[in-house]
C-alpha cells in the first residue's frame, strides 16, 4: 500500500513537472519595459496559439509608417519550415525549462540566424521575448522585448489599416 502511494505521488509529481506555460493569447508591446531596444516599432502585437506541441505566432507591427505582418507555426520538439522576408526558413523549437527556444535559419542573400527565447512572468501577464540575431557577417544583435497580455477580443487583423 505504501509503495503504491509513493508510486502515485511520483507519477503525479512527474506529470506536474512536465506542465509547460501556455502562451496562448494576444500580446501588446510594452514600449516602456522594452526601452533598451533600438528602433522599436510604433506599435507591435502578437497573437499566439499554443496547443501542446504546436505553437503559432502572428505578428503585426507599425514601423516608419509601414505595416508589417507575418505568421509562423512551429512544431515543438521537431523541425518546421516556412518563410520569412520572402526566404525559406527552417526552425527547431524546444523547451528549456519553462522557456520556449526557437532556433531558425532564413536563407536570404546571406543567412539570417535567429534564436528566440519566449517566457512568461509568474503571473502570466507579461511575455518576454529575447531574440539573438545575426545576418551574414554583421555583428550579432541581442534584444529583449516585453509584451503585456491583452484581451483576445483586442486582436484586430485590420487595426493597423484604420486611421488613428
Amino acid at each position: 500500500m505504501i509503495l503504491s502511494l509513493f508510486t502515485l505521488i511520483f507519477f503525479v509529481s512527474a506529470a506536474a513537472a512536465e506542465t509547460k506555460p501556455n502562451m496562448t493569447g494576444v500580446w501588446e508591446l510594452d514600449k516602456v519595459k522594452s526601452a533598451a531596444v533600438k528602433n522599436l516599432p510604433r506599435r507591435m502585437t502578437l497573437k499566439i496559439q499554443h496547443n501542446g506541441t504546436s505553437f503559432s505566432v502572428s505578428t503585426q507591427y507599425l514601423s516608419s509608417g509601414a505595416i508589417q505582418e507575418s505568421s509562423a507555426t512551429y512544431a515543438i520538439g521537431g523541425a518546421s519550415t516556412g518563410t520569412m522576408h520572402g526566404g525559406p526558413m527552417t526552425s527547431d523549437a524546444a523547451w528549456n525549462g519553462e522557456t520556449l527556444v526557437v532556433k531558425s535559419v532564413v536563407k536570404l542573400s546571406q543567412d539570417l540566424m535567429l534564436t528566440d527565447y519566449l517566457s512568461l512572468s509568474a503571473d502570466g501577464k507579461t511575455l518576454r521575448l529575447r531574440e539573438i540575431s545575426k545576418f551574414g557577417t554583421s555583428p550579432e544583435a541581442d534584444s529583449t522585448r516585453f509584451f503585456d497580455k491583452s484581451p483576445d477580443s483586442s486582436w484586430d487583423p485590420d487595426a493597423f489599416n484604420k486611421p488613428a
